[in-house]
């Protein structure tokens, strides 16, 4: 058991995670790598060389790490869980919104598991512990004649407070499995495990249950704010929140009585 209070390197290593692993697929090829500059970047290049699907590359530390809409991840050596995983799509269901919904769901409930904190869902792509981010998830693609050959989903894990502080516009929204008050922050245990729940995950996107996803994914919702602001192309939106539906989108109430959907993102294209 890691201890409260902080984490270290001997809390994530390739023998631990491998000794811990019970997937068929996922994370049975698997690479540490004290630093990179993105973890969905290397296993571009790792695929690009022959490695296989269910690749799991995994840092201590990124350089040039990235949210949406290339927005900058920023986080500090050893104090978080930081990887990304390959997948080859079987089908376009691949595609559709399932596949991020899942990666959420897996990774609510393996922290929730694990650590004993309980986060919950922000639409699109954010975990939280009340109003501050535990983590995010970024889904991208790489595809040949329009139709995806590569799947990386990369999620990046707050697990113990930093030494050094974060710029303040991060500090005052981002929050860590620490600060939440985990009873256990073992990060081998915690990919691992997030590993297995996001395969079982996997033949339900397959099998098209879209639909099924979705419910689950709203189980583990926060509440939807009393105002937004969200962006929709070069359009900046701020309304009420009136509807969630993760398949569909979001229905805004703008100011002047007017109804918007905001549909739900695209995966990220690669170059």
């Amino acid at each position: 058991m890691s201890p409260v209070g902080g984490c270290s390197a001997s809390d994530l290593s390739r023998e631990a995670v491998a000794r811990l692993l019970r997937t068929q697929r996922l994370g049975q090829a698997l690479v540490l790598l004290d630093e990179v500059d993105s973890t969905n970047d290397e296993v571009a290049r790792r695929v690009r060389s022959g490695a296989p699907p269910g690749l799991v590359v995994v840092a201590r530390h990124q350089t040039r790490g990235r949210g949406r809409h290339g927005r900058p991840w920023i986080d500090r050596p050893d104090r978080s869980l930081l990887f990304s995983i390959a997948l080859r799509p079987e089908s376009e269901r691949y595609w559709l919104a399932g596949l991020p919904l899942a990666a959420g769901i897996a990774l609510v409930d393996s922290v929730k598991e694990i650590t004993g904190v309980s986060p919950q869902l922000k639409w699109p792509n954010d975990l939280l512990v009340g109003d501050r981010k535990l983590a995010g998830i970024l889904i991208e693609a790489k595809s040949h004649s329009g139709w995806p050959r590569l799947v990386i989903v990369g999620i990046g894990l707050n697990v113990a407070l930093v030494e050094r502080p974060l710029p303040p516009e991060i500090a005052a929204r981002a929050t860590s499995l620490e600060a939440a008050g985990a009873t256990r922050m073992d990060r081998s245990l915690l990919l691992a495990t997030t590993l297995l729940h996001f395969e079982r995950e996997l033949p339900r996107i397959a099998a098209g249950d879209q639909r099924g996803i979705a419910d689950r994914w709203l189980e583990r919702a926060a509440p939807l704010p009393r105002c937004v602001t969200v962006r929709r192309g070069l359009e900046i939106l701020i309304g009420e929140p009136v509807a969630l539906d993760p398949l569909t989108g979001l229905t805004l109430r703008l100011a002047n009585g007017q109804l918007e959907s905001i549909l739900p993102p695209a995966i990220e294209l690669l170059d």
